[in-house]
């Protein structure tokens, strides 16, 4: 006869309700690895299916080393995308090769791919006029991201990774709305975000 919606701000107190019955249904709002836990239940029914949602990182081009491709390229070729979506997103997720997933009918499999290839990122980051100090150190960047657990999760892999080709990030995690309104006002270096729900080529289809 009706349905009541609950906002529930906090993860793990939402995945504590839905185990304890509280709740009769939660949609895509667990932290990865707690499903691992969940689905071992068997009082509770996860689904799950092919998402469209696209996890992306932003860099200001208005900083002097990031508006080189060279360095954008190594700092593309320095993460392990597939040791992130082991180990952080609980192997739900895929590489992405574009805005559009494979189950898009315009989706392009045919493009140009960043591997992971640490050797090459430093390679490019010494022809682009940044080598290592003698910390180890090549250059530091401010990484700004929600104060989300799996966010803040995925950021201190990247910074690790980063780290290992001589990049130094710092972390800086903010409440949403103090997040969302440095990223509309172009205060930050890099940040990353998720684009929900891409269906349509034309991204100003979304705006």
């Amino acid at each position: 006869a009706r349905v009541s919606l609950r906002i529930v701000p906090d993860a793990t107190i939402r995945v504590l309700e839905a185990a304890h019955g509280s709740v009769d249904l939660i949609q895509n709002d667990f932290p990865p690895h707690f499903l691992r836990v969940l689905e071992k239940r068997k009082d509770l029914v996860i689904e799950q299916r092919p998402g469209r949602n696209l996890k992306y990182l932003v860099f200001n081009l208005a900083k002097p080393a990031l508006a080189d491709v060279r360095v954008r390229r190594a700092l593309a070729m320095a993460i392990d995308r597939e040791a992130i979506l082991r180990y952080k997103l609980a192997g739900l997720g895929r590489p992405a090769t574009g805005v559009l997933s494979p189950e898009d009918p315009f989706y392009e499999p045919d493009v140009e791919r960043y591997v992971f290839d640490p050797a090459a990122a430093e390679s490019l980051l010494d022809d682009a006029g940044f080598p290592r100090g003698a910390d180890g150190v090549r250059m530091h960047f401010d990484y700004k991201t929600s104060t989300d657990e799996t966010a803040v999760g995925v950021a201190k892999v990247l910074k690790s990774q980063w780290a290992a080709v001589g990049v130094d990030v710092t972390i800086r995690p903010a409440e949403w709305g103090i997040f969302f309104h440095d990223v509309q006002s172009g205060y930050f270096e890099m940040y990353s975000l998720t684009l929900s729900a891409v269906v349509d080529p034309d991204l100003r289809a979304h705006d």
